[in-house]
């Protein structure tokens, strides 16, 4: 194989080139930056650990089985998609309220005359 330094890429009118075979570096080389992040998956929310500053991250709940066990109507018509904001306030309202959830109407969609996203926020941090 050659030497990837040794190829006239200006002449052959290349700005950039990349590399992305893998036939030219050995497995350990092209793993070096392959870490596990601070805190290690958990089996059971695996997405939980890549939170960045301000990512949002798709998570799990309970509190779709919790709503329909205390409206028992709304078995298996309501499900939940959690998501965890890392930063301080996922609302600014929220530390400032005695409610237990912010609901948020701009922010649902009516999806069919029969099913709607509906968009709330609580803090399950909160103390």
């Amino acid at each position: 194989m050659t030497n990837p330094e040794e190829i006239p890429w200006g002449k052959a009118g290349a700005d950039y080139v990349v590399e992305s075979t893998g036939v030219l570096t050995d497995k350990d080389k092209a793993a070096t930056h392959l870490k596990k992040p601070v805190d290690g998956p958990s089996s059971k929310d695996w997405r939980g650990v890549r939170a960045a500053l301000f990512n949002i991250i798709s998570s799990i709940t309970g509190a779709a089985k919790i709503v329909a066990k205390v409206l028992p109507a709304l078995n298996g018509k309501l499900t939940g998609m959690p998501f965890r904001v890392a930063i301080v306030d996922v609302s600014p309202k929220l530390p400032s309220s005695d409610r237990s959830s912010i609901f948020y109407a701009k922010a649902g969609i009516a999806l069919s005359k029969n099913f709607a996203k509906l968009v709330s926020c609580y803090e399950w941090d909160y103390r």
